[in-house]
């Protein structure tokens, strides 16, 4: 994956699996709930359930986590879109990206971790 896959990246399951794992550490399972039932839940690295909304993608409570987890800034840019970036935390190499604020903070944090993983 590079930073143009990255940047070409569009909101949805993919993309939510992709924070999920590689930034914020959790697996996920499909789990029975009441029969004949099944959901999808994350679990984290402990293996506790997470609870509370987790569509990165889309949801800007559930993308606020990947903030407050990787330190990254949010800007308003002109045309209604974010920029988002590691400004905030000067121990990471500068990475931005851009658009809906949901989907911007997801492809930064992708970015880090991209970074990271070629060091």
């Amino acid at each position: 994956m590079t930073n143009e896959d990255i940047d070409r990246m569009q909101a949805g399951p993919e993309l939510v699996r992709l924070i999920a794992e590689k930034v914020m550490g959790w697996h996920g399972a499909v789990e029975e709930t009441f029969w004949p039932n099944t959901e999808w839940v994350w679990r984290d690295a402990r293996g506790y359930k997470i609870h509370g909304p987790t569509d990165f993608s889309t949801n800007i409570a559930a993308a606020w986590r990947v903030v407050e987890k990787m330190r990254l800034s949010l800007i308003p840019t002109l045309g209604g879109d974010f920029q988002c970036d590691t400004r905030a935390d000067t121990k990471i190499p500068y990475v931005e990206a851009h658009g809906p604020a949901p989907l911007a903070i997801c492809r930064a944090a992708l970015k880090v971790k991209l970074m990271e993983a070629k060091r």
